[in-house]
């Protein structure tokens, strides 16, 4: 084997010293450089000898180099020769005669292929050297990352490092020769020797072999097998580094592991699996999952622009790996030792379904008999999990013995030949175990030892059936606005010229908040009774009213007491509030004027009535803009271990809110952190359980809460799902949408077969044809027809666009901000994937912003509005707009995290949890350069305060949040050719969820 003797001299500072001669030498704070040769195939007689330097840490600082060259080696006292004198090219007809030279045909259609892939847009051969240069300048507009794009086309291609002035390809005759590198900064004399190396050009070099790859375990998605391979760089390879750029993964159908690579690769029988070469992760981005420290994954199939193209592996197929490293010229090196990989079934089988479980006595022996469905899928078996504390059910967590009965997987039954499998659990032993419940899980296990997720709890009740005693009426503690007088002063006192005996009264009434709409004054001979209105005035726009009265102290019938009461915007009555007793004398005084300034104000107050005395009112937040929930206090009742609280926006249908232990109390306290948007009147009930989860019957409290209006933004619908259920011959869809939760008459879903929406059809749905989930906010609905005046039904194969429109009970119509694309497909294509791929998430990556977004405000803001709910938000990118009297303002987008890309979401503010995936595969991303406006239902923007031209631009996470919990983000991108994951980021710094 021939190859050559790389010196690296950024490291061997010593070596360059002594090399120089009246030159500064490259200092070793200016970075690392490498200089290497390496010899090809010979070509009309002549050697191909292509020499490469670059600086490992960052750019070189000279312009031009000097190339020399000595025969017969570096010892061989021959004299150093200049060959020539590189620097960067911009002359496109120069670039053209360098490129299209024979000897360099394969590394230009590799660069082409690479320019194509940048500019997404097919380039001929009259363009490709000036797209080149615009790559390599950075002025492409669409270039996000420029230096590192500009960096990896120079490494991966020699004709990009020639223009770059960073290569050279010599044409000497075959023999060995000694290199010497030099700058060239003056145009003169050459100052710095940078690097020797000695190159053996009698044939072409040969990179060593890498290690043999090792094929690496890791589940799969379900429907699409892989096969993930990873493999070591061997030490003879680490030697020859320099000159190495990436690998090649070849493969053959069956066990082909005694075949010769070499006779396999030239008869055809080998396909080279990966388009551009595979580079070499670095140690920091490897994890300790097995996921996350593989080189390469195979699916058998291709992604281009088009989409995915090839057929799913099938389990059980054999295929046969070898791996080959490329050099700088782009000549294969020795391959590996081959690997033989059996293609696996890495894929859980589905969860079972319909489990049931039933308590009985046999023979007066206490069993709990188990069914469930038969699983439709591969299934081989069934493992039964039973849990003392419901609890735990569903966890594999290891716990201590309960009541002496150990907890997690007890059995496995095989799949029966036919019909429902079942399961019996005879472990109960009476009577120690009297009065207990237990709760049973099942799962499924396949034939490679994959097993699904625990299905739903099922509980199985030997003798304690009884539910306890229902709770009685609580204690409602609300909070709420109140109008209240805050100030009462005498401001005047004088005596009078008039009468002395009759005294004069003015009242002025002055309202320090707008939204207190009218005073009133009564008076009374006897406090607390036969009170009568001498004034009733609604407060002007000054926010002063005034009122005058003559009072004869000495008169019978003369009204000695006054009382104030005020009236809110929204029509409530608050008071009514006497006169202080410090100013009772003074009002009675024979002969004075007396002038009294009366404040009026609001204030957010704390009100707890038991239940039953009709509606109470209940404002969501206080004034400083925090939570402030609705409690309810519950008294113990016999054998009540808890209490299940139920909240109704209708007063029909209960969801429930939270359920809690009384843990040894003589009474608990419930909170709802309910907020409707639009005004509602909302109904409670609760019911009480015992330890084994035994529910009382309803109570339903007598007492309804009344929500306000809020002045924040209406809850419009967003689209979330449509999923394809039924036949072909009577195909449904499964429908779910956020929207409003109040003051909801019904909903309208309209279906069109283009995206603009002009020719639709579209179904009323009533209460009674949808469900509504409180918890998450989700409503949910089953279709089998699309046009009320038809009845016409879901086409088969036929794309729709479904959007929903709120229907309120004031009449009034809100439309979904978004439309979801639909296909009910009879023969799904083998292209189809999943809508959300769960994918593996990488360790910690680079840095991500995330913050709490309130609804937007009706500013004067010169941001477009964006028709979006509250939620948080994760900044991938920013949105500049300009101003210029020719083109108004105009907009341009620059994003930090490009598509595709997946977001996920964890919880902070409590232990264990695990990141969820809340985005589907985000390909792209719709902007309005135009009007500044980003028309996607996932994203956002918000002005910079600092930078009213700047918008943040943001992912958009409105999917279950719960009030007052804590969760970061991260962002996984995915690579646009392979579908993996490419470059991760997060975690974010937390975000609370709070009120919009």
């Amino acid at each position: 084997m021939m190859w050559t003797a790389v010196k690296r001299l950024g490291a061997l500072c010593l070596t360059a010293a002594l090399l120089c001669a009246g030159g500064s030498a490259f200092s070793q704070d200016d970075g690392t450089v490498f200089f290497t040769g390496v010899s090809g195939q010979a070509v009309s007689g002549k050697a191909t000898v292509l020499l490469r330097w670059y600086a490992a840490d960052g750019d070189l600082p000279y312009e031009t180099y000097s190339v020399y060259r000595q025969a017969g080696g570096l010892g061989s006292g021959s004299p150093l020769e200049k060959i020539s004198e590189t620097q960067r090219l911009r002359n496109e007809p120069l670039i053209r005669s360098i490129c299209e030279q024979p000897r360099n045909a394969r590394a230009l259609t590799e660069l082409i292929d690479v320019l194509q892939n940048l500019y997404e847009s097919p380039i001929g051969n009259d363009e490709y050297a000036g797209k080149l240069i615009a790559v390599l300048d950075g002025d492409d507009a669409t270039c996000t990352a420029c230096t590192m794009r500009r960096n990896m086309l120079v490494q991966s291609n020699y004709l990009a490092a020639i223009v770059e002035g960073l290569g050279y390809l010599d044409a000497p005759a075959p023999g060995v020769y000694g290199y010497e590198l030099r700058t060239s900064s003056n145009g003169g004399d050459d100052d710095v020797i940078l690097g020797r190396i000695e190159v053996d050009a009698t044939a072409p070099s040969q990179l060593p072999e890498p290690a043999q790859p090792e094929e690496v375990d890791v589940p799969g998605i379900r429907g699409h097998l892989k096969v993930f391979l990873k493999w070591d760089m061997t030490p003879d390879l680490e030697d020859h580094r320099d000159a190495m750029f990436g690998y090649n993964v070849y493969r053959a159908d069956g066990d082909r592991s005694s075949d010769s690579f070499s006779s396999l690769l030239a008869s055809g029988a080998l396909r080279k699996m990966n388009r551009l070469p595979l580079l070499t992760p670095s140690s920091q981005a490897l994890g300790d999952s097995p996921e996350e420290g593989y080189l390469f994954a195979d699916d058998n199939r291709t992604f281009g622009r088009s989409g995915p193209t090839g057929a799913p592996f099938r389990a059980g197929d054999e295929y046969t790996y070898w791996v080959a490293a490329r050099d700088l010229l782009g000549q294969l090196g020795k391959a590996s030792d081959p690997t033989v990989a059996l293609v696996q079934d890495k894929q859980a089988p589905l969860i079972p379904r319909g489990l049931s479980a039933t308590a009985r006595k046999l023979n007066a022996t206490p069993e709990v008999s188990l069914t469930w469905d038969r699983n439709p899928d591969d299934a081989r078996s069934y493992n039964i999990y039973r849990f003392r504390r419901y609890d735990h059910a569903g966890h594999d967590d290891a716990y201590s013995p309960i009541d002496g009965m150990t907890e997690g997987l007890i059995a496995s039954v095989p799949q029966p030949a036919t019909g429902a499998p079942s399961f019996t659990d005879h472990q109960i032993q009476y009577p120690d175990m009297a009065n207990m419940a237990y709760w049973y899980c099942v799962s499924a296990v396949d034939f490679w030892g994959n097993e699904s997720a625990m299905s739903p709890p099922e509980r199985g009740v030997l003798f304690d059936i009884t539910p306890p005693e229902p709770p009685a009426q609580p204690l409602i503690c609300v909070h709420r606005r109140e109008c209240m007088m805050t100030d009462f002063k005498l401001v005047s006192d004088t005596p009078r010229t008039e009468s002395k005996e009759i005294s004069h009264v003015t009242f002025i009434l002055i309202r320090d908040k707008d939204d207190i709409a009218a005073a009133i004054i009564q008076t009374s001979n006897n406090q607390g009774t036969d009170y009568k209105t001498l004034f009733s005035e609604k407060f002007p726009k000054t926010g002063r009213l005034t009122f005058e009265k003559d009072i004869d102290p000495y008169g019978k019938d003369e009204g000695r007491y006054f009382e104030f009461s005020f009236i809110g915007a929204d029509g409530e009555r608050c008071g009514p509030y006497p006169v202080p007793e410090r100013f009772q004398n003074a009002l009675y005084s024979p002969g004075k004027d007396l002038v009294f300034e009366i404040h009026v104000n609001w204030e957010y107050k704390r009100h707890c009535a038991p239940a039953g005395h009709g509606p109470v009112r209940h404002d969501p937040y206080n004034d400083m803009g925090g939570i402030e929930p609705v409690e309810f206090t519950f008294k113990q009742t016999d054998d009540a271990y808890g209490v299940a609280l139920y909240r109704s926006p209708d007063c029909e249908n209960f969801y429930a809110v939270d359920e809690v232990n009384f843990d040894g109390a003589s009474e608990l306290t419930v909170l709802d952190a309910f907020r409707p948007e639009q005004g509602a009147r909302v109904c409670y009930a609760a019911r009480t359980y015992d330890e084994n989860h035994n529910f009382s019957s309803m109570t339903y409290l007598t007492s309804q809460v009344l929500f306000p209006t809020l002045e924040s933004s209406l809850i419009v619908p967003s689209m979330q799902s449509a999923t394809p259920l039924g036949t072909s011959s009577a195909p449904e869809t499964a429908l779910t949408w956020l929207g409003p939760s109040s003051s909801v008459a019904g909903f309208r879903i309209y279906f069109s077969t283009d995206e603009s929406g002009t020719s639709s059809t579209s179904v009323l749905l009533s209460p009674s044809e949808y469900s509504y989930d409180g918890g998450s906010g989700l409503y949910t609905a089953l279709l089998s027809y699309i046009d009320d005046e038809t009845g016409a039904g879901l086409s088969i194969s036929q794309t729709y666009y479904i959007t929903a429109e709120a229907v309120l009970q004031n009449g009034e119509t809100y439309a979904a901000n978004n439309n979801l694309s639909f296909i009910w497909s009879a023969e799904p294509e083998d292209t189809d994937v999943p809508a959300w791929p769960v994918r593996g998430m990488p360790p910690s990556g680079d840095s991500l912003s995330a913050k709490w977004l309130p609804s937007p405000s009706s500013s004067t803001s010169t941001a477009p509005p964006q028709p979006f709910t509250y939620g948080a938000g994760v900044q991938i990118g920013v949105m500049i707009w300009s101003s210029a009297k020719e083109t108004g303002i105009t907009y341009e987008h620059t994003l930090s995290v490009e598509p595709p890309f997946i977001v996920y979401r964890k919880r902070t503010d409590k232990t264990g949890q695990a990141y969820q995936q809340i985005s589907p595969l985000i390909e792209s991303i719709n902007f309005d350069a135009t009007n500044g406006e980003v028309r996607d239902p996932f994203f956002t923007m918000e002005e910079f305060t600092d930078n009213k031209r700047e918008l943040a631009l943001y992912f958009l996470d409105t999917v279950r949040l719960i009030q007052g919990a804590k969760y970061e983000y991260k962002i996984v991108q995915l690579n646009g050719d392979s579908g993996e994951i490419a470059r991760e980021y997060g975690p974010s710094n937390d975000v609370e969820v709070m009120g919009p």
